[in-house]
């Protein structure tokens, strides 16, 4: 295990997910790197987290952003970050990839705000479920 890394195996309904936490720039750019040559069209699951707010004059950066492709996820620790990585700035600003979540856009916008990290092409899953179970 990498001192700038570590690495979970996690199952999920019998799916092991690997989840890389780290904090480290160049971390990020290898797994990104790790899939940017494998698919032409991506989908890319995001979230992040942050501190709550517990009254309207708070506003907490983003301290985590989460990505996931197929079954290896990715913790980036923005509040802790040595640099922000150049290839995370192009992945996210990559129209070939879909980014998914419940709530993506507004993730998008707050990981701009916070970060200056500009996510282009989101598509939220909550209007997608609605629409088939709703």
């Amino acid at each position: 295990m990498s001192p700038m890394a570590e690495i979970y195996g996690v199952s999920f309904y019998g799916d092991q997910i690997e989840v890389t936490v780290t904090k480290n720039a160049a971390v990020v750019n290898d797994w990104i790197n790790s899939h940017r040559g494998r698919l032409h069209k991506l989908l890319v699951g995001l979230d992040i987290e942050w501190l709550p707010c517990f009254n309207p004059e708070e506003n907490h950066p983003v301290a985590l952003l989460q990505l996931c492709v197929g079954r290896r996820c990715l913790l980036f620790q923005l509040l802790h970050k040595d640099a922000v990585p150049r290839f995370l700035v192009d992945f996210l600003m990559d129209p070939n990839f879909k980014f998914v979540g419940v709530g993506v856009k507004g993730d998008a916008e707050k990981l701009l705000r916070d970060h200056k990290l500009l996510v282009t092409n989101t598509v939220d899953l909550n209007q997608l479920a609605l629409s088939v179970y709703g």
